[in-house]
């Protein structure tokens, strides 16, 4: 959940302008949920069966 606010904090609030060559670009608030979900789409593609999934054998 920290990594989670985290990624939503940075994106509306760090200035992207000098990475495109403008002086100020900020991304709006709008798409700090928007980060989160990607954020969690990405984690789902590397570990599909969650961040804490441990094999359990049947017997």
């Amino acid at each position: 959940m920290l990594l989670l606010a985290l990624v939503e904090t940075l994106v509306t609030n760090l200035n992207f302008g000098p990475l495109v060559g403008e002086t100020f670009l900020y991304v709006p608030l709008a798409y700090g949920p928007a980060a989160g979900f990607c954020l969690l789409v990405v984690t789902l593609m590397f570990r599909p069966r969650g961040l804490f999934h441990s094999e359990s054998k049947r017997v």
